[in-house]
């Protein structure tokens, strides 16, 4: 993974220093627990997420509570997701290239716990909804009182306005949720993000 943020690792010596720099130079920073034998970086354990936000008076801090395994969707695993308990806003994930693919195992990361969401051979806008709105998919571990407003991402790849619009409403309907966010990545870079409200 590469990005280009100011990054600091708990295993490290300064860590500490590293990232109060970067938010007094940035405004913004990086920080992971150390890297995997793979390389691949670790998250910090929740406890530390939040003492880190409360001692540098954060305005705001994002976590990745879960890995895909670079599919375009996924259910969690029982250890899984990995949200702090003092987080108010959680959005679940899931990649618009899915729509149209089978429901296997290289389109839906751990599709063996689908379960009863499993319905049809193929993903469609509601598999997503029900997927992103159940309590053994995207509304698994949220704190109480924490918003969930579900992210579709890839939205470059469905060609019309008015076809991802009826897609992000078919979504929030199945999922029972009020909004749902809309990016796209175009080039690497973060493109736009819209809000459906239903």
């Amino acid at each position: 993974m590469s990005h280009s943020l100011p990054t600091a690792l708990q295993s490290e010596a300064g860590w500490r220093a590293s990232i109060v720099a970067a938010l007094d130079g940035r405004g913004c920073g990086f920080v992971a627990a150390g890297r995997d034998p793979l390389g691949k970086y670790v998250g910090l354990a929740p406890d530390d997420v939040e003492s880190l936000a409360h001692e540098l008076e954060l305005d705001a801090v994002l976590v990745e509570a879960d890995g895909a395994k670079q599919r375009p969707v996924k259910l969690p695993a029982s250890h899984e997701p990995v949200i702090p308990r003092g987080s108010s806003i959680v959005v679940p994930m899931a990649g618009l290239d899915a729509l149209g693919r089978a429901i296997d195992a290289e389109t839906v990361h751990r599709v063996e716990l689908a379960g009863p969401l499993r319905a049809g051979d193929v993903v469609t806008p509601e598999f997503i909804g029900r997927l992103l709105g159940s309590k053994i998919g995207g509304r698994k571990g949220v704190p109480p009182g924490a918003i969930v407003t579900p992210l579709l991402n890839k939205s470059d790849l469905v060609s019309e306005e008015r076809l991802l619009s009826n897609t992000a409403e078919r979504v929030a309907v199945a999922g029972g949720f009020d909004a749902v966010a809309v990016s796209d990545l175009i080039g690497g870079r973060f493109a736009r993000l819209e809000t459906r409200i239903t």
